[in-house]
């Protein structure tokens, strides 16, 4: 794992380039303009995760790496950039971005990858760097707040009241509104928890994901099963319901 006066590095490094960023006129004008556009999350996320993995490798160049597969090509699966401090250790961080009063449940990374290399023992933690924007619209203004945090240390926290997670998609999904208030307000969890605790939180949701998912499938079956049932005594030939086809909205 990172040290905490690293972790504090990192942090301050992203929060300096940003805060020196947004001084210039032009590109608080292309940030503001991004931010105020439909979904503009999304529209803030490629710009800010280059820029942001960009400052680190400048910053920090021997402390910072990419994973590449066997074929040589570059891949972000499980981090958009690594970090290490003075140990030979590489960590995993991932990049997200946001507006302030806006937060969701944005995808964080596959839950059985993750599980998978922490099984492994590939990693020790799994970092989630936010750059996320306050935006003022009377003075057009956008003010940059950055969180670095080791997601495994809140799963073992509070799995369920900070993660979802859905199996069908199989991604971890963070529940942004519960963290930003629980940072807003000092909370945090211990650094003592064991990696055994915070693996079997992984597993636990996990377990309760795919149990879920086989319950609705099943649920879902039979209802087909019944509709389809039914089906079978229409009368013949097969014509479009015009009433039912009303439903579907085309204009």
């Amino acid at each position: 794992m990172l040290d905490l006066a690293f972790r504090q590095e990192l942090a301050h490094a992203v929060r300096d380039y940003w805060l020196h960023q947004l001084a210039d006129l032009d590109f608080l004008g292309e940030v503001y303009e991004r931010a105020t556009a439909k979904e503009g999350g999304h529209q803030l996320a490629d710009l800010v995760d280059e820029l942001t993995t960009g400052v680190l490798r400048t910053a920090f160049p021997a402390k910072t790496g990419a994973q590449y597969g066997k074929a040589g090509k570059r891949s972000r699966s499980m981090g958009d950039i690594w970090v290490r401090n003075d140990e030979r250790v590489w960590h995993p961080l991932n990049v997200k971005t946001g507006l302030v009063g806006f937060e969701g449940q944005p995808n964080l990374v596959s839950l059985k990858k993750l599980l998978d290399v922490l099984l492994n023992r590939q990693i020790d933690a799994y970092y989630l760097l936010f750059v996320k924007f306050a935006v003022d619209t009377t003075r057009q203004s956008v003010t940059p707040f950055i969180v670095l945090a080791d997601l495994l240390d809140w799963l073992a926290f509070d799995a369920k009241r900070f993660i979802a997670f859905d199996s069908g998609p199989g991604q971890l999904m963070l529940r942004a509104k519960a963290f930003f208030h629980a940072i807003d307000h000092g909370q945090r969890p211990t650094d003592i928890s064991l990696m055994s605790e915070k693996i079997a939180a992984l597993f636990a949701l996990y377990e309760d994901g795919e149990r879920r998912l086989r319950e609705n499938r099943e649920r879902d079956l039979r209802a087909f099963r019944e509709r389809f049932a039914q089906f079978r005594h229409a009368p013949e030939p097969f014509a479009v319901d015009l009433a039912a086809q009303e439903a579907l909205g085309v204009r």
